[in-house]
This record gives structure tokens, C-alpha cells and sequence, in this order.
């Protein structure tokens, strides 16, 4: 049986080392969520800004509570490069 050809959905975290090229926000939320889904202690993430279609959905919180909620030594940052998307208007 032939190996299966990268793809996001079956990328390993910390191993495979494609690039992967998104093509709308659904598939930057399955991305986001698997990434820290696979996260076992620490997880750094830099972002342009709070992007709230990704931060803000289920899909992407419940695994990121998970990862704080599991030990003790988990490790989160966050470092956005603006949080005008997060500021109330």
C-alpha cells in the first residue's frame, strides 16, 4: 500500500515538515485545532491578530482548555501582533 500524500488533515505535529497552502478559513480552523489538538505540553502560538473565526470557535477552545486543564506544566503563549480584532467597537 502506497503512503498517502501530505495533507493537512494527517500531518504530524513536530514531524511532518510540508507546506501546506490553506485556501479559506474553515480549513484554517481544522489546522489550528488539530495543531493543538496534538500539543502534549507546550504550545506557542503567533498570530497577526486574535483571528476570531479561528479563536473563538469550539473546535479550536475545547482541545486548547484540554492542553491548560491536563498538567500542571503546560506551557501557552500567545503573542499577537495586534488585538484590534479582539477590542470591543
Amino acid at each position: 500500500m502506497p503512503d498517502q500524500a501530505p495533507t493537512f488533515q494527517n500531518a504530524i505535529l513536530g514531524v511532518t515538515s510540508d507546506t501546506f497552502y490553506l485556501q479559506d478559513p474553515a480549513e484554517n480552523l481544522a489546522v489550528a485545532s488539530r495543531l493543538v489538538e496534538q500539543a502534549n505540553r507546550e504550545l506557542q502560538i503567533f498570530t497577526r491578530d486574535l483571528d476570531p473565526p479561528v479563536f473563538d470557535k469550539t473546535a479550536f477552545l475545547e482541545p486548547f482548555k484540554r492542553l491548560a486543564l491536563n498538567s500542571r506544566f503546560a506551557r501557552i503563549r500567545i503573542l499577537a501582533w495586534s488585538n484590534s480584532l479582539a477590542q470591543p467597537s
